[in-house]
């Protein structure tokens, strides 16, 4: 089986290209094709919840290695301190987890390294999956397997229930139809962080909770988020900062 993931992750994919789905640490994998405009795209998603393992293990904080410390700490009081919490919390990838777009030539050819990230983002990752609230990732990257490659790096693909990451010329409205399909979780009790200004307007005309980040996901903009769930919160989306970033993340 490593070998065939071997030969996948050479051939551009993350997955046993003989079968549609596997296991990875006791977790089922499901995939799916899509195809657009002629070409093949790779999705695929979480079939399982996270465990209470991992919601065990998060509780250390980057098990004991923290990439700032205080911020887990810190997450978790934001988290106990906000009047709602939303019921599914949406991740983007590229400028939001880490600084680049991961299907950058520069990055393509840097898998044995482990990637770059932004401060907060790991330790806010793992006390939201402490907090149990369930997470998903969102993504348009084309580069499905260094996505894949950099989460596992990072220690964080297991804390995801659900993974919707595929390339799409439009914004992530299919991204989140498929989400509320298979977690059953109403867009006003989602989450969304993300840096690109058509991708926050989409989900926001679908009634997510969104919050636009530029400097990736920080202690500002998650309590920003939590912020906006509040009852007579001032509307769903709001921006953590000025500027946004145009791309395929």
């Amino acid at each position: 089986m490593a070998s065939q993931v071997g030969l996948a992750r050479q051939a551009g994919f993350y997955l046993d290209l003989s079968t549609s789905n596997f296991s990875r640490r006791g977790r089922s994998w499901s995939w799916r094709v899509v195809g657009t405009s002629g070409r093949i795209r790779k999705a695929v998603t979480l079939s399982s919840q996270v465990s209470e393992q991992v919601a065990r293990s998060s509780a250390g904080g980057n098990d004991g290695k923290d990439y700032n410390q205080g911020c887990f700490k810190h997450a978790m009081d934001l988290i106990a301190r906000a009047e709602v919490l939303p019921k599914l919390v949406v991740l983007d990838l590229d400028y939001t987890i880490w600084p680049f777009y991961c299907y950058t030539s520069q990055y393509q050819t840097s898998l044995t390294d482990t990637p770059a990230v932004y401060p907060d983002a790991v330790d806010i990752i793992k006390a939201l999956a402490a907090s149990r609230i369930t997470l998903a990732v969102a993504s348009r990257t084309p580069a499905l397997a260094i996505a894949m490659d950099f989460m596992e790096k990072l220690s964080i693909v297991e804390y995801f229930s659900y993974l919707e990451i595929y390339f799409t010329v439009f914004a992530k409205t299919s991204h989140f139809n498929a989400l509320k399909e298979k977690a059953g979780v109403p867009y006003k009790s989602m989450l969304f962080f993300d840096d690109e200004t058509k991708n926050v307007d989409a989900a926001r005309k679908l009634g997510v909770n969104t919050v636009m980040v530029n400097e990736g996901l920080n202690l500002k903009a998650l309590e920003d988020g939590l912020n906006l769930l509040t009852p007579n919160s001032s509307g769903p989306a709001t921006e953590n900062s000025a500027e946004s970033r145009e791309g395929c993340s």
